[in-house]
Order: structure tokens, then sequence, then C-alpha cells
């Protein structure tokens, strides 16, 4: 009797597990991803088939002024370059009641200087700028000239070889190293044919000096290292 009542159970789990499987009546298992932060929960629940979510190669947001950062492919293609910021700054851009953000750093590594700005705009936009700043004469233009271009929304510049199409302009407010007193600026963007390159025209109306402008590139986060 012990026998057949232990075979019977088995029978009896087997036969319930087809039917609850055959009827779809199976209880839902949930996946929970966490990461190493307070509180850690990144996603209440993924199927085991799904992708982890993507976490970003670096939170420039919580970096600060005496961080090192590591940028490759500069100013050595190739290379690694241990940089250390040294400044931050804030812009901000009020239009119409609402304002957008966003930073740069000045990285210093020996006699090398560049600047790493970023925003976040339908997604996170990273640029690298030269420090070297150029004079309009070598660009064959004038702030007036450049003004026209932002008011037809069409010109182009030239510089090392590479011609610039106008891409963008604003007017907005600096603070440097995140102070509470800022500084108006105009600045005007263009951008090569490669949609890589890019070269900034800006004013200070405040110090009463005249325009310049900065060669930049579009960086991807991976190329930026936190050490």
């Amino acid at each position: 009797l012990g026998v057949f009542l232990i075979l019977w159970f088995f029978w009896w789990q087997h036969m319930r597990a087809d039917v609850f499987y055959d009827d779809g009546f199976v209880e839902e298992v949930h996946h929970y991803h966490y990461d190493d932060r307070p509180g850690g929960r990144v996603d209440d629940r993924y199927d085991e088939d799904d992708e982890e979510p993507e976490q970003p190669a670096i939170d420039l947001d919580s970096v600060r002024v005496g961080a090192s950062i590591k940028v490759y492919n500069y100013p050595e293609p190739d290379k690694a370059t241990r940089f250390k910021a040294t400044q931050r700054n804030r812009y901000v851009l009020d239009h119409g009641g609402s304002s957008h953000t966003w930073y740069e750093f000045k990285l210093i590594s020996g006699k090398n200087a560049t600047w790493l700005e970023w925003e976040y705009d339908d997604g996170l936009t990273i640029t690298q700028w030269e420090d070297e700043e150029i004079p309009l004469s070598e660009l064959d233009t004038t702030t007036e000239a450049v003004r026209e271009m932002a008011k037809n929304e069409s010109g182009t510049l030239r510089y090392d070889g590479v011609r610039y199409r106008y891409a963008n302009s604003t007017k907005a407010r600096c603070f440097e190293n995140d102070g509470k007193e800022g500084a108006d600026f105009e600045s005007w963007t263009f951008e090569a044919d490669d949609e890589e390159q890019l070269l900034s025209v800006m004013l200070w109306p405040g110090t009463g000096g005249a325009a310049t402008a900065r060669q930049g590139w579009y960086l991807s986060p991976d190329e930026l290292e936190l050490v």
C-alpha cells in the first residue's frame, strides 16, 4: 500500500504540472537587477532573455574639480592621457520661462589643456574643445558676418582645410566654477561635413573683447575614464 501511495503521488504531481502548463496557469517569476548604488534596484522586472539596462561609461555629473579623467585619442591618437579637472563651469540658457543647463570642465595635463563639455538633450552629448583661441581673421570672417549667417540660418566657414556649415546659435550665461555671478555670452556653432568636427565662435559682450573661435569634436563616453 505504501508503494502504491508513493507512485500515485508522483503520478498526480506530473499530471497537475501538465494541466497547469498547458492551460497557461504558470506563476510568473520576477527577476530583479541590482547595481552597487544605495537603493540599488535599477529595473523592477525584466525577462531572462532581455539585456540588462546599459549603464553610462562615465557619470560626468558626479565628477568634481580635482578629479582625474583619462581621455583617449587626445592629444595623441590610440593613446590615453590622464588629465586633471581644474575648473567646472555651468551654462544656463533661459527660454520662454524654462531653462536648459549644461557643463564643462577645463582639463590640464602638463602643457596640454582642453575643454570637455556635456549636456542632456534627447540623450547625452559630449564635445571636446581645443584650448587655443582662433582670431576671426584666420577664418576670413567678422562677428557681423557670423551674425548674418545666424539670421539666415545658413553659411560656411573654412579653417585648416575643413569647411564648416552653420548649425545653431545661442545666448546664455556662464557661471564659472558654479559661482553665483554669471557672465552673458553669445555663441555660434558650425559643423563639418563629416558631422564630427566642430567650430564654435564665441563673444563675451561684457569683456569688450573681440569674438574668437575654437575647434572641437563630438566625443563618445567610451573615450573617457574616471581614474
